[in-house]
């Protein structure tokens, strides 16, 4: 670690506005820091269907020569008169390891939001590099033990967190237009969720997320799809919905996740799968509902969306658990800045 005064941070990452990489930068800047950024977005997130770049992701799992070539030429304009003492790097694993670590600096830093023994969120080229990270933060506790075993780097957990510029409460449980709503991507486990929905009848139900519509795509009777949503846009469908689903991300082995945090601060009346780390969270039932099966989870919104002053009681005390309780971003910089830096 490094002793420093007033450090000079360099982020890279996926900088998407309302993404928590970039709740996360925004979480440090109250701090007595120097920060620069690198938005690595037009490779991770922002390509056109069928795009040389989409190709790239999808299909070869790293990006072209040409972005490489793009991307390096951006670093080094930046550091080409303005040396960091840390380099942190968000999700990075993508991107070629030599360019990274050759930044001169005093601390390079990795943070990742995945499963790291799972495939899909690795490369042989990190793998090759990631014991020349000096700290890697994970905020995946299943994490830790692997990583270490693995590598000499420091390994840091830290937890999940929201933004209270996005996710805030600012419209009544009763004045809210959807009774139940799902935030998040369609995957494989969860395609059956607009029929569950719909087998709510009288249920008014919104699903906003990406690929549902592929799925859908003539619509399902009692549900409204959205496509993803950041941001206003975030904060606005979240404040429209009374019970919100908190699923897992079923390619790694949560057992927590951002909206675990992200709807109770949005005000929404949480239904959730059951896990130690949910249970530990928010209490069952009284702060939070978390189920074991989809019949559970169905049986729960049924039943509490018929008893409004319940709702709203299970409501506001998730929302209070979570908002008085330093789970903001600023709290998660705080704690990885003292990792970073001896007093």
């Amino acid at each position: 670690m490094i002793r420093l005064s007033t450090p000079k941070i360099l982020f890279i990452g996926d900088l998407t506005s309302g993404h928590c990489a970039q709740s996360l930068v925004e979480g440090f800047l109250p701090l007595d820091i120097e920060i620069r950024n690198l938005d690595t977005s037009t490779y991770m997130r922002n390509q056109s269907l069928g795009s040389r770049e989409w190709f790239q992701r999808k299909i070869f799992k790293r990006p072209s020569s040409e972005w490489v070539n793009e991307f390096e030429h951006r670093l080094n304009k930046i550091i080409s008169n303005w040396k960091p003492d840390i380099l942190f790097c968000i999700n990075t694993i993508h991107i070629p390891q030599e360019i990274l670590l050759g930044v001169k600096c005093g601390l390079r830093a990795h943070l990742s939001y995945d499963d790291v023994s799972n495939p899909d969120n690795l490369t042989s080229d990190y793998l090759e590099h990631e014991f020349n990270w000096d700290v890697i933060f994970t905020n995946k506790s299943y994490n830790v033990v692997e990583l270490k075993s693995r590598t000499s780097s420091k390994v840091s957990f830290f937890a999940n967190a929201y933004n209270p510029d996005i996710h805030r409460l600012t419209t009544p449980l009763d004045s809210r237009k959807w009774d139940l709503g799902f935030i998040g991507a369609r995957r494989e486990d969860r395609k059956n969720l607009p029929r569950e929905f719909s087998s709510l009848e009288s249920t008014k139900s919104v699903i906003a997320g990406p690929r549902w519509r592929r799925s859908y795509p003539f619509g399902i009777q009692g549900v409204t799809f959205f496509p993803e949503v950041l941001n206003t846009e975030y904060t606005s469908l979240g404040n429209q919905i009374k019970a919100g689903i908190c699923l897992l991300n079923s390619s790694n082995r949560d057992e927590i996740t951002t909206r675990s945090f992200e709807l109770p601060a949005l005000g929404q009346l949480v239904i959730g799968k059951k896990t130690r780390d949910h249970e530990d969270l928010l209490e069952n039932e009284e702060e939070a509902f978390w189920f074991d099966s989809t019949a559970e989870m169905v049986s729960f919104a049924s039943e509490i969306l018929r008893d409004p002053k319940k709702a709203l009681r299970v409501s506001l005390a998730g929302n209070r658990r979570i908002t008085s309780g330093k789970n903001t971003y600023l709290d998660r910089a705080k704690v990885m800045l003292k990792t970073l830096i001896q007093d």
